[in-house]
């Protein structure tokens, strides 16, 4: 019997797919500790605006604008890295998740030889773009 193939345009997004999913991948592989260093950064940011807050006299309104500023630019990055956290932990979730799933619908396949061909080179194809 022929094998099934899928419309063009759907081949086209699962390749899409795959490369967004290779792209993540190597994205979270390669800056997996960079939001550690960001966050130490920070830290030490936040502590030399604090030492200058209290080791020097404001009186002009303008040093007390730019202290403001960059007090606000501080919050925001700090916001925008426990956001990153967040996104990256959650992410690693779905992955284990869709990982776990793919392992038991795989031990599933081999408990069951008995699935006629197609239904198993389908069901394969589909679990491949899980791992």
């Amino acid at each position: 019997m022929a094998k099934p193939t899928e419309p063009a345009p759907f081949v086209g997004h699962l390749d899409h797919l795959r490369d967004a999913r290779r792209q993540t991948d190597e994205a979270v592989r390669l800056l997996g500790n960079a939001h550690k260093h960001a966050n130490e950064a920070l830290g030490m940011t936040w502590q030399l605006v604090f030492d200058h807050l209290s080791h020097c006299e404001m009186t002009e309104l303008a040093d007390i604008n730019t202290i403001a500023g960059v007090i606000f630019k501080l919050a925001q990055s700090a916001h925008r890295l426990k956001t990153m956290e967040q996104e990256t932990r959650d992410y690693e979730e779905q992955l284990s998740a869709h990982r776990a799933a793919a392992e038991r619908a795989r031990n599933v396949l081999a408990q069951n030889p008995g699935l006629p061909t197609e239904i198993r080179e389908q069901l394969e194809r589909e679990l491949n773009l899980m791992s």
